[in-house]
């Protein structure tokens, strides 16, 4: 069987200890075509270590609009990463 692989990009947006943990505020991710939000919170947490347990407890807006559960994405989609805020 040969596999079709198709690719689609998408830009990531880091912000406040997400950004600080990956070292970077924007990264553009090659996702497989049909990837989900949760593929992608996977795929940072293999790229970026240091996210791994940040990861879970971040919200992810999708075009600007937040996720709620596991949402498609698709080419071009801008992801934005934030992190629970550190209150007090």
């Amino acid at each position: 069987g040969v596999c079709l692989c198709v690719h689609m990009r998408v830009k990531v947006c880091l912000f406040a200890s997400a950004r600080e943990r990956a070292g970077t505020s924007e990264e553009r991710l090659d996702v497989d075509s049909g990837a989900t939000t949760d593929d992608l919170r996977r795929l940072l947490a293999d790229r970026f270590p240091g996210l791994a347990d940040l990861l879970p407890g971040c919200a992810l807006a999708r075009n600007g609009d937040y996720v709620t559960g596991t949402e498609p994405m698709a080419e071009g989609d801008e992801l934005a990463v934030l992190p629970p805020v550190s209150g007090g």
